[in-house]
């Protein structure tokens, strides 16, 4: 049996059986929502949600060694996440500091965002190769 987690709203102001019926309606559209009732009169929503699935990780194959492979290729992407942003703030303080003392134009400001987001495309796309 699955779980299910029940959560109840005041709705305080409700005065339309109409506009209730169209709230429960739409509340039951909710996507993770199994259930939902409102009681006009006690002016209260009660919905009831289909509990997540307990793992975080769902196996799509039966060879464990996988796992392996995605904890590297995990660890890879944050490394170069890091690189990348440690590099455009880089770039960036640098024009900063070179637009504050008049050495560069809005131009090279310009073509330092464009050029640190294409190098840094690039360098994420190493990536791929794992």
């Amino acid at each position: 049996m699955e779980a299910v987690i029940k959560r109840e709203f005041l709705l305080a102001g409700l005065c339309c059986a109409n506009c209730a019926a169209k709230i429960e309606r739409e509340a039951g559209k909710i996507s993770g929502v199994s259930r939902a009732v409102l009681d006009f009169a006690g002016q209260r929503l009660t919905v009831e949600l289909a509990a997540p699935p307990a793992a975080d990780v769902a196996a799509q194959t039966d060879k464990p060694s996988k796992l392996v492979d995605a904890i590297r290729i995990a660890r890879q992407t944050v490394r170069i996440a890091r690189q990348n942003i440690v590099f455009a703030l880089g770039v960036k303080a640098v024009i900063l500091v070179l637009g504050a003392l008049g050495l560069a134009s809005m131009w090279a400001a310009v073509f330092g965002d464009v050029g640190v987001t294409f190098i840094a495309v690039l360098n994420a796309m190493r990536a791929l190769r794992a």
